[in-house]
């Protein structure tokens, strides 16, 4: 009886370390400057994710004008017209997106 109840105090002590130490990542990630390294790297994945992303919180979930990026690693892919090709024509591009990718 007296090892189960050890058991459970180890338990009960792992996870509490687990909650204190996610919680420690939140504030530290909070107050750091990671928030602005997506300014500093538009040419990345994590940008483009976060403008899809924000894309779907002001269109919502059905998103008729999705972000479509035109990135340095992506001409290495394909030339920007098989990309509009692939992403169902120009009409299907935003107001941001073509602003932001070449002619």
């Amino acid at each position: 009886m007296d090892s189960k109840h050890r058991g459970a105090r180890l338990f009960l002590i792992a996870g509490a370390v687990v909650v204190f130490l996610y919680g420690a990542n939140l504030v530290y990630c909070q107050h750091s400057a990671l928030r602005l390294l997506d300014a500093a790297a538009i040419d990345s994945d994590m940008h483009a994710n976060l403008m899809w992303a924000k894309g779907i919180e002001a269109q919502g979930w059905l998103n008729p004008h999705p972000y479509h990026p035109s990135t340095d690693w992506m001409q290495a892919i394909a030339p920007y017209a098989q990309w509009v090709e692939w992403w169902g024509g120009r009409e299907n591009l935003s107001a941001v997106s073509s602003v932001c990718l070449p002619a």
